[in-house]
């Protein structure tokens, strides 16, 4: 005889199973015929080989990836979270070629988004209406967009959302909850920064709603807890601040041609990563007329549809260009790149109105909800049909077509010879060569394929950021003379013996961060940065032996110290906010 928790566990077995099917159906062009190469996707590819090479270096952070750039390097990972590049490195390393655990690392956050909704949508709803919430979630143009186009971190923070929606409410209802509330937000700092910025202020939102329905002490200990996980991950957060001032980093902006918004009539007109479409417009119109008008006898449903709508609304308005004042009054704001990151937020909303009005509707007769169904079916069904052929119109990798692949040859680069130098990396993260107030915003590095390998092509003018050339050697003696032999070129440790037989000025073809340390004959050596960005040190006649290591900054010690403390902090709070009548008995005495 199955029992109650037995019959449960099947129901929701089946229910990941049947996540798993819609996954690999949604998917199914890339898991078939491989990548496209549109958008990001060839920079994401690089940097999950070159980070889980060097991890098998043994470098347990690889935060400068010394074989991008056409060996020049980059600090890719001072300044872009890496978990998602963890992972990848774990399929990697567990087996999985380097095509598999690309599709692998696009497959599984349209699983995890279904997964993650039901388990939200079970604590709130139930199972069905969960199921409903979930489904919604997954076939979201949001998500299909974030595949199609290569938006790797962007994709995998929107499982994270309803998780991030569980732990709060969970963490409200009892402190318990705060270690994974606080894991959560260090998952999502780790995962992409942007969307860690539109999460902290639509959350902060929801906190302050929450406080007149929660005690106000409960909604403080939530946020304690939630901040303390941007503190867990302050390894990474302090030097992605701190040492913006040495790269380029205003690129990111410069090469959208600023802060970019949607046109407010584009929002509906158009269907993209970032409008809603015309057959989403009337999706959600319909789904908001019919939950006000199947909830408008049960008034607590009624109110919380209400609010979901009006959220809709206001992040539609931030996305459009109706909103431009907000956006510019900040540049902490202006960070997040374009306003379309938010979208994110306006589907998760759609999907807590389907679980809502699944909800409302289970308490009617058949033929009362024949009619909001089959509404609610055809929407889903479109949205897939959209996400269906939106997929099939560029051809994958291994596909047998006439159809061409964006970046091919780069795209077989990044996936079959990741460390032979032949990669360049985003200008943002190269070293400033002339001064900030200096920036153009319109000169550009577009990165045609020339003779199989991908060719930096500066357009609008002379260039703030280095150009790194192929093929160039490792050290050479730009004035002067002398011989260099080189004894070791590891991505953090380069060891080389040098005879000069006059003054001498050498350049390491390595691009210049404070991290590297330049030792000769066992003391401490000046580094200056030349003109194209590189390493470059002066020496007088001799026989030297020179080793350059990559070490820790002062902000990424600090980075680590706080991290550290804050584990501390952490399992403090927990100690003391599990004793929750003591607490409540401490903030009822003082206020």
């Amino acid at each position: 005889m199955i029992h109650g928790k037995q019959y449960a566990l099947i129901i929701n077995l089946i229910i990941v199973i049947f996540f798993v099917i819609l996954t690999i159906v949604i998917n199914s062009q890339m898991i078939r015929f491989g990548l496209n190469g549109l958008g990001d996707v060839r920079w994401h590819i690089g940097w999950v080989q070159n980070f889980s090479a060097q991890l098998q270096e043994g470098i347990l952070y690889p935060r400068w990836l010394a074989n991008t750039n056409f060996g020049y390097g980059s600090p890719t990972f001072v300044f872009y979270p890496p978990l998602v590049y963890y992972f990848g490195s774990i399929l990697r390393i567990v087996g999985f070629n380097s095509q598999q655990t690309m599709t692998l690392l696009f497959s599984l956050p349209i699983l995890l988004s279904g997964i993650s909704f039901y388990v939200y949508g079970q604590s709130k709803w139930n199972s069905i209406s969960a199921t409903a919430g979930a489904l919604s979630y997954m076939l979201c143009p949001f998500i299909i967009h974030s595949v199609n186009f290569g938006n790797l971190s962007t994709l995998w923070t929107i499982p994270l959302l309803p998780l991030g929606m569980f732990f709060t409410d969970k963490c409200l209802e009892n402190s318990k909850w705060g270690l994974l509330l606080t894991v959560f937000v260090s998952l999502i700092a780790l995962t992409h920064t942007p969307t860690l910025l539109i999460y902290t202020i639509a959350w902060l939102l929801y906190m302050i709603y929450q406080t007149q329905e929660k005690p106000v002490i409960q909604v403080i200990i939530t946020i304690i807890f939630a901040f303390a996980g941007l503190g867990l991950a302050s390894f990474y957060l302090l030097p992605a601040i701190l040492e913006q001032k040495y790269v380029n980093i205003d690129y990111q902006s410069g090469s959208m041609g600023g802060f970019s918004t949607l046109p407010w009539k584009d929002l509906f007109m158009v269907d993209g990563p970032y409008s809603i479409g015309a057959k989403n417009v009337i999706a959600t119109i319909s789904i908001a007329i019919i939950s006000i008008i199947y909830t408008e006898k049960r008034k607590p449903y009624l109110k919380h549809i209400m609010g979901w709508i009006i959220f809709m609304v206001i992040v539609l308005f931030m996305v459009s260009n109706l909103s431009e004042i907000i956006w510019y009054s900040s540049h902490i704001l202006l960070k997040v790149q374009r306003s379309g990151r938010i979208m994110g937020l306006f589907y998760f909303a759609q999907a807590v109105l389907f679980s809502w009005l699944i909800k409302s509707l289970l308490g009617l007769k058949i033929k009362q909800q024949l009619i909001p169904i089959t509404i609610l079916t055809t929407i889903l069904f479109v949205n897939f049909q959209y996400g269906y052929n939106l997929t099939r119109q560029s051809p994958g990798l291994n596909a047998q077509t006439q159809g061409v692949v964006s970046s091919r040859e780069w795209m077989e680069i990044a996936l079959f010879e990741p460390l032979s130098e032949k990669l360049l990396d985003v200008p943002e993260f190269r070293p400033q060569i002339i001064s900030p107030y200096e920036f153009n915003p319109d000169v550009r590095e577009s990165t045609p394929v020339i003779d199989g390998i991908p060719t930096p092509n500066i357009i609008g003018g002379n260039p703030y950021f280095p150009v790194p050339k192929l093929n160039k050697p490792k050290m050479e003696v730009l004035q002067g003379e002398g011989d260099i032999f080189i004894e070791n070129w590891s991505s953090y440790v380069r060891n080389f013996r040098i005879n000069v037989n006059q003054q001498s000025r050498i350049k390491i073809r390595t691009y210049y961060y404070p991290a590297w340390t330049l030792k000769i004959n066992d003391q401490m050596h000046d580094i200056d940065i030349l003109e194209d960005g590189t390493i470059g040190f002066s020496l007088d006649q001799g026989i030297y032996q020179g080793t350059l290591n990559y070490n820790m900054t002062p902000a990424f010690a600090w980075g680590i110290l706080l991290s550290i403390l804050s584990i501390i902090f952490l399992l403090v709070l927990y100690i003391i906010f599990n004793n929750y009548d003591s607490v409540m008995f401490f903030w009822k005495t003082i206020f």
